[in-house]
Parts: C-alpha cells; structure tokens; sequence
C-alpha cells in the first residue's frame, strides 16, 4: 500500500507488537518512545513513495490550523516559507 498514512501506522505498529505493553500508561510511553524513531527524511520518503509529494503534503497541512507553524518548527523552516511552497 503506498497510502502515507498506511506506511507510517506499519512501522508504528510492528514496534507496538515488539514492545508489548499491557498497560494505558505503557502503551502511551512505547508510543511516544516509537514516535522519536520516524525522521523527517523517512516521513518526507512515505510521501514520496505514495507520489503525493511535498506539495500535497504542505498544501493538507494548510487546512490544520497550527499544523504549518508545528511543520516550520520541526524544519526549522519559517512558517511564511512552507506556507509559500505549497502555493
């Protein structure tokens, strides 16, 4: 499946599998500690693989408020910036 989504929740997935938390407590700490796992090369490469490109993913984050700003940070790209890339 080359949906973004689908590729990201495989990964998260097979480590909530591997991590084997039984409790509400562990199971949000094992996915927090898996979330640090995804680097931005590898979410930008599920994008690429789906053939969405940058362009739809920045354009679907316009629609989120706060999401550009959320985007900007973890780029350390000025929010004007993203916003501008999706036009």
């Amino acid at each position: 499946d080359f949906n973004p989504i689908e590729q990201a929740f495989s990964k998260l997935k097979a480590h909530l599998r591997k991590a084997a938390e039984r409790t509400i407590h562990g199971l949000w700490n094992a996915i927090g500690r898996i979330l640090d796992l995804y680097s931005p090369q590898e979410c930008a490469n599920y994008f690429a693989n789906s053939g969405a490109g940058r362009f739809a993913l920045i354009n679907g984050l316009a629609a989120v408020p706060g999401a550009l700003g959320l985007l900007a940070r973890w780029t350390r790209v000025a929010p004007q910036a993203v916003a501008g890339a999706g036009a």
